[in-house]
């Protein structure tokens, strides 16, 4: 799971700022969760 999102993390980056934001709050909260 980690892997998707750091992959959706870097296409994101090349195809969609805004994608790409909302893929960082996902990675919060992910890792808020697994705390």
């Amino acid at each position: 799971l980690t892997y998707i999102i750091f992959s959706l993390q870097f296409h994101s980056t090349i195809f969609s700022p805004i994608f790409y934001m909302y893929n960082i709050t996902l990675q919060i909260i992910y890792i808020y969760i697994n705390k």
